[in-house]
């Protein structure tokens, strides 16, 4: 199957009720250093950080800031659960590349699982689990399981196999290193996604 790297979106995710202003946002975007590309089957979006604006390869027009950015249309239906499978407690899996303990401090390490889960969170807006979880009144409890790869290779290998059996994930780039460091899966029923990700050890 031939897919375009998926969107690059604003990499934080804030409550729908509570959004930054544009002021802060864009206060944000000048801190930022990181950079991610999000697996979606529908298209591809990725962030020019020199520009500092959302550019698109996808037919219909992007939006012409990253403060226009929550106004994008939601992830696809057929991207999301059932309601059947809804029913089943949600999990996302995060894979954080163990060879980075050899050269970068833990909390560097740590941080770049952080990134990559949430901006998975923030990609996967438009799924009833996502909603569920970051709902305002008792919002729905999570399980976050985060796993070993031994090295960029086996994190690419890992994002081949979620893409050949369409699961949602976000890939999570360093920069100005420009190298793969962290995958995030979006939410899913524990028993939709599990078996992808069984081979890999807890991170410690």
């Amino acid at each position: 199957m031939t897919t375009r790297l998926a969107k690059v979106l604003v990499p934080t995710f804030i409550p729908p009720a509570q959004l930054l202003t544009r002021s802060a946002r864009r206060d944000f975007l000048g801190a930022n250093r990181s950079s991610l590309c999000s697996y979606r089957p529908a298209g591809a979006f990725h962030l020019n950080p020199k520009q500092n604006r959302v550019l698109s390869s996808m037919s219909h027009p992007s939006p012409s800031s990253p403060t226009d950015a929550t106004t994008m249309d939601s992830p696809a239906e057929s991207a999301m659960p059932s309601r059947s499978a809804m029913e089943e407690p949600a999990v996302q899996y995060v894979v954080v590349r163990r060879d980075l303990l050899a050269t970068w401090p833990t909390g560097s390490v740590i941080a770049q699982a952080v990134h990559a889960s949430v901006a998975a969170v923030w990609a996967s807006r438009g799924s009833e689990l996502t909603r569920q979880y970051c709902g305002e009144q008792e919002p729905a409890q999570m399980h976050t399981v985060v796993l070993e790869a031994k090295n960029e290779a086996g994190l690419l290998k890992l994002a081949d196999r979620l893409r050949d059996n369409e699961v949602e994930f976000v890939l999570w780039k360093e920069q100005p290193e420009d190298f793969v460091t962290a995958l995030a899966a979006w939410p899913y029923p524990r028993a939709q996604v599990k078996k992808h990700f069984s081979k890999f050890k807890l991170f410690k």
